[in-house]
């Protein structure tokens, strides 16, 4: 089975989509909570806490401008499911416990990584 990257599919849809304006009023918004802290990088902060409130807050509050309501999914990956398999081969990264004083981890990539990390 190929093992790729789920952002090669977009690629494949670029010619069935137009963007034409940005929504100006939704009724709801469905969020990926693990997306969202993979693209919400927290370059310039210290602790948990200052990353919710500098970094994932604002950018949620600012989705609110156009929309009713958000919703944040969590997912969770199960033992044995082709995506815990896959996750295992690439390794576990740095374990450490969450708290809202707990200093950001150094590479936020390899925290992400292990799936102690998101219980």
């Amino acid at each position: 089975m190929y093992h790729g990257t789920e952002s090669d599919l977009l690629r494949c849809f670029d010619k069935y989509i137009t963007v034409e304006s940005r929504p100006t009023d939704v009724d709801a918004v469905l969020i990926d909570g693990a997306a969202l802290v993979h693209i919400l990088q927290p370059k310039a902060c210290c602790t948990f806490q200052e990353y919710i409130s500098l970094i994932v807050k604002p950018y949620i509050l600012r989705i609110l401008d156009i929309s009713k309501r958000i919703d944040v999914i969590w997912d969770f990956h199960i033992d044995k499911s082709l995506k815990a398999s896959t996750r295992e081969k690439r390794g576990e990264g740095n374990r450490k416990l969450v708290r809202e004083n707990t200093s950001i981890p150094r590479n936020w990539n390899d925290f992400l990584r292990d799936s102690e990390n998101k219980k």
